[in-house]
């Protein structure tokens, strides 16, 4: 009987006391790595105190050569002697490049692919009989040119070619109808330079990247009137039927302009960075391409073109678009079609029932915009970058993705919303939901799951500086407090687990964890800077590896449930001092973040150099003296 009351003794005092530190699990091993020990391995492993990358060009071309085994030498052999290796090479593709036995390799022809290619693959034998294998890419690029009319152009599959680049002066510029007596078919992006005003395409050409013409001062594009696929009108270039608005010229400047009825759709980039301040689409219009009216940079207003040519080959402007005026019976926006344009607001027609992602992503004007009802999702970075003051979103949406409000200041939630994944910024102020959602719930401002057990969302622009979490919740959603600025913050002893970068990019002046948290996750207050001191009550029972991993704090005291100190427990890189109590009894020299170092070698402990209190003759003295940290004895 004593014997059965002493077991159930042991096992109550197990279940409560603290559990072991929770390491992250292992990482999984690279599948190619060489076994370890071998001469292989350390080969394998040695490139990444050198260089990056083998040394061989990105970009081959025809009649080049190339040293393979020297490169490869270089990067994995240092420090082996001939005799220690051997290394063969193939290729996957002869046609277009031969290896020989020494590892000369030659390109013979250019691949058609506009992909990086696997122009060798080698394999080292080493003495001891281990062996490593892999593979050295490049473009092998289709590139030759014209002396005579100054094009680059590319050799298609079907003998014909496509134009690069336009290498001669002219501003006016007709594509000829052949090459070196290749017939020219293709226009590649950005084929021209950015002082070309006029283009004339021929009857032959049947391919024409949407990007063709960006960057460039090109007022008009005139099509012969022969061609079978391509058309103009006045100056504008469209598919042969009409149908679609394939590009308007970038630098035909005009204040207004209405799109023709008849059209049915807007091509990718076919007002790229175009320098009109509105456009008006009729109904006939039910696509817009991606990036169809997007900009590579923002500027504030509409009033001026903005023209950078510091560089050689490339013209910078950006688009003047302050107002789209869309019509009913639009039914798609394509990805980024409006991205760092400058618009002021949007309205967009119930018809539409697909935005795509980035679709205004950084439109540093959109103040305002009303979404179409029917829509079912907001796409990842729709409005990211955008200052709207206030949104409604309709309550036809059921998902909200990432990134897609990063600075939105009021948002009034769907009633059918079911999903939604980080979504805001630091401008977000409120947060408000029907009582009819079945899912969410705001109290405050702040957003939580229907019966406020997990805290979702504490928008970062909340005007409150106090905060305590209720006693309802159990858990927090990942980034839950990110970006948020506090004096006071208060974790009910209810949380069950504070979930990983739930207080990511914080900063707390003081902050309190009550008894009844059990569990601390990796990463969870990761770059979080917290005034005072922290202390972990008891009844935590693991704390997760970089719990605190970039974290800045005054003081910190190492929970009751780690009793070993392993490499990166918390993470800390700038914390002012470490309280270790004597139940820790292994701490390992990286066991607070990197470890530190003489000065004279240029290296320190983290941001800053920890204090170290604990009790004489534990491990805390033996830490602080072997890294050289201050030690403070802690009062009894």
């Amino acid at each position: 009987m004593k014997k059965l009351i002493a077991l159930i003794i042991f096992l109550v005092l197990a279940l409560t006391s603290c559990a072991v530190f929770e390491p992250l699990e292992s990482e999984t091993p690279d599948e190619d790595a060489p076994k370890k020990g071998t001469m292989a391995y350390t080969a394998y492993s040695a490139p990444f105190n050198t260089e990056d990358t083998i040394d061989v060009p990105e970009e081959l071309y025809p009649g080049d050569t190339v040293d393979v085994k020297r490169a490869v030498e270089e990067y994995y052999l240092y420090g082996f002697s001939e005799k220690d290796y051997k290394i063969t090479f193939k290729t996957k593709y002869p046609e277009i490049v031969s290896v020989s036995e020494d590892g000369e390799l030659t390109v013979l022809k250019a691949s058609k692919d506009d992909e990086q290619i696997e122009i060798v693959s080698y394999k080292i034998k080493f003495t001891d009989g281990s062996e490593y294998d892999s593979g050295i890419y490049s473009w092998v690029i289709n590139n030759t040119t014209d002396e005579t009319r100054g094009f680059e152009y590319f050799l298609n599959d079907d003998d014909t070619v496509s134009v690069l680049k336009y290498k001669g002066e002219s501003k006016k510029l007709t594509i000829p109808k052949y090459l070196d007596g290749y017939r020219v078919t293709g226009i590649k992006k950005t084929a021209f330079p950015h002082e070309m005003t006029e283009v004339n395409i021929s009857s032959e050409i049947t391919r024409i990247s949407p990007a063709a013409f960006d960057f460039t001062k090109i007022s008009v594009i005139n099509v012969d009137s022969g061609n079978e696929k391509y058309s103009s009108d006045n100056g504008i270039l469209y598919n042969k039927s009409g149908s679609k608005l394939l590009r308007f010229p970038p630098m035909r400047q005009l204040k207004e302009y209405s799109v023709p009825e008849g059209v049915r759709e807007i091509g990718s980039h076919a007002f790229y960075e175009c320098q009109i301040k509105r456009v008006k689409l009729p109904p006939t219009v039910s696509k817009i391409g991606s990036s169809a009216f997007a900009s590579k940079t923002f500027r504030q207003g509409t009033h001026k073109v903005y023209d950078d040519s510091k560089e050689e080959d490339f013209l910078s402007t950006h688009s003047l678009l302050g107002e789209i005026v869309f019509s009913e019976g639009l039914e798609e926006i394509g990805r980024s079609a409006f991205k760092r344009a400058s618009l002021e607001s949007v309205s967009i027609p119930d018809s539409v029932k697909k935005i795509g992602e980035s679709a205004f992503e950084f439109c540093g004007s959109l103040k305002s915009a009303a979404l179409p009802v029917g829509l079912e999702v907001i796409e990842e970075f729709v409005f990211g970058g955008c200052p709207i003051a206030s949104l409604r979103i309709p309550d036809s949406v059921t998902g909200i993705k990432e990134g897609s409000l990063t600075k939105a200041a009021e948002v009034r939630l769907p009633d059918k919303l079911e999903s939604i994944s980080t979504p805001f910024g630091k401008s977000l102020k409120g947060l408000t939901i029907s009582k009819r959602n079945k899912r969410f719930s705001t109290r405050d401002n702040v957003l939580y799951n229907k019966n406020k057990t997990k805290l979702i969302i504490y928008p970062a622009g909340r005007e409150e500086k106090t905060f305590t979490i209720p006693d309802t919740v159990k858990k927090f959603a990942a980034y839950a407090f990110d970006n948020v600025k506090l004096e006071a913050l208060t974790v009910a002893g209810s949380v069950e687990k504070i979930s990983m970068y739930s207080f990511s990019e914080c900063t707390i002046d003081n902050l309190v964890i009550k008894d009844g948290v059990r569990k601390i996750a990796e990463s969870a207050f990761d770059g979080c800077e917290i005034g005072g001191s922290v202390v972990i009550p008891d009844s935590v029972t693991s704390t997760e590896m970089y719990s605190f991993c970039d974290s800045s704090l005054n003081s910190f005291r190492v929970p009751k449930c780690v009793t070993e100190l392993n490499e990166e427990n918390f993470g800390f890189h700038n914390v002012k001092e470490i309280i270790i109590p004597p139940h820790v009894k292994t701490i390992d020299d990286n066991a607070f973040g990197v470890a530190y170092y003489d000065d004279d070698d240029g290296l320190g402990y983290g941001l800053t150099k920890p204090a170290i209190k604990g009790k004489p003759g534990t491990a805390a003295e033996d830490f602080a003296r072997k890294n050289k940290l201050d030690f403070t004895a802690l009062e009894e």
